[in-house]
């Protein structure tokens, strides 16, 4: 009997530590993947600053380039934020007013403020849930571009090497 519990044990062993290499692989695999795409990023990054410093000028490609960025971590803090809680628990200063039975008052400005957050925080939520990755990508550089214009108070910027 003794022979038969040692094979089983050692089948089971085997078996528990195939999983743990192929569980370690993945994880450095998906490490050096994640490297990897940092350093992609930062290159694609630095050429895109200097095809825009080329059509913009010095000032207005480091705002594209910025903004880009801004609205990629916008749209990704948005994702996790929804991800925590479901909308309906999101307590906000109105809510909690009248849980706490205080009397109901005209709208004000701050209450119309409240309410445009949350609009505009719900609209993002289906934005981000609606597009995948690629998408959302996409719409912050449309979005960097477009405030890189709006920001440009002349004409496209020449060079002067």
């Amino acid at each position: 009997m003794g022979g038969l519990f040692s094979l089983v044990t050692n089948v089971a062993r085997r078996q528990v530590e195939e999983t743990v290499a192929r569980a370690v692989r993945s994880v450095v695999l998906t490490l050096l993947a994640a490297v990897l795409l940092g350093i992609g990023l930062v290159f694609g990054a630095i050429a895109a600053h200097r095809w825009l410093e080329g059509l913009y000028g010095p000032i207005v490609a480091p705002l594209i380039v910025a903004g880009t960025f801004v609205v990629i971590a916008a749209i990704v803090l948005l994702a996790s934020r929804s991800e925590r809680a479901p909308p309906h628990l999101v307590s906000t200063p109105r809510t909690s007013a009248a849980a706490a039975g205080a009397p109901p008052t005209a709208a004000s400005a701050s209450d119309k403020q409240t309410a445009l957050e949350a609009s505009a925080l719900a609209a993002g939520r289906e934005l981000a849930q609606s597009l995948d990755g690629k998408q959302l990508a996409l719409v912050a550089l449309i979005a960097g571009f477009v405030s890189g214009r709006l920001l440009e108070t002349r004409g496209p910027a020449k060079r002067q090497d």
